[in-house]
């Protein structure tokens, strides 16, 4: 008889949480690398570039309109991307930035001279690599929260 009853509150328990379930299911799908815009960036623990970019841009970029068009996610210099990415070319120097749409790369900046070069090409990168619609949604999105 108990373990009847458990069966019982398991499928109901379950039953309940399917409207969530889907919910989750249909958000995840939605805001998947493949609809959205990822910036890799490759790093080194021994560049010094990479620690300069981290101080001046890293500690802000979360909070910028430009992470809400191309979240930021790290790697090292020799860590394996997802298998389903397709990069130019291979990544021999750090920093590295890497715009991924699609599973695809649509745009790329090697190095770190500077905030000002950064944000310049990173906005040219996002303008140039990604759809209008888009940038124009995530920024809606990130300006509504």
């Amino acid at each position: 008889m108990q373990s009847a009853m458990r069966f019982f509150r398991l499928k109901l328990f379950t039953l309940r949480q399917f409207p969530a379930m889907v919910g989750l299911a249909l958000f995840f799908s939605l805001t998947s690398p493949a609809q959205s815009a990822e910036l890799y960036l490759f790093e080194d623990e021994h560049c010094p570039w990479c620690e300069k970019w981290d101080e001046e841009i890293g500690v802000i970029y979360d909070m910028t309109e430009e992470s809400c068009q191309a979240s930021l996610r790290r790697f090292g210099l020799r860590d394996d991307i997802p298998e389903d990415v397709q990069l130019n070319n291979p990544v021999s120097i750090t920093p590295t930035f890497v715009l991924i749409h699609k599973s695809r790369e649509t745009g790329r900046i090697e190095g770190y001279p500077g905030e000002d070069f950064f944000w310049l090409h990173l906005n040219d990168m996002l303008v140039s690599g990604l759809p209008e619609e888009l940038r124009e949604s995530r920024l809606q999105d990130c300006n509504n929260t």
